[in-house]
């Protein structure tokens, strides 16, 4: 698949990593939206904001330990 579309051979190894994971997160999110049908089936918003609280949670931890390891992101700064 690098070849086909044209990726350069020092990237290769970073793109068969990246692709892995893309199909990683697919496929539990496919399983997630399936559990959440379920639970919308039986009117359990409940859980569904128990979720979203602590996914909110994981999000600001992981954010937070990124950039106190001095990861920085260029979406959040101007370039110089």
């Amino acid at each position: 698949m690098p070849a086909l579309l044209g990726v350069p051979a020092g990237f290769v190894g970073i793109f068969r990593l990246l692709v892995m994971g893309q199909c990683l997160l697919i496929g539990a999110f496919f399983v997630g939206r399936i559990l959440l049908g379920v639970l919308e089936a039986h009117q359990r918003f409940d859980i569904l904001n128990y979720s979203q609280i602590l996914q909110l949670t994981i999000g600001f931890a992981t954010q937070w330990a990124a950039f106190h390891r001095g990861w920085d992101s260029i979406a959040c700064w101007p370039p110089v």
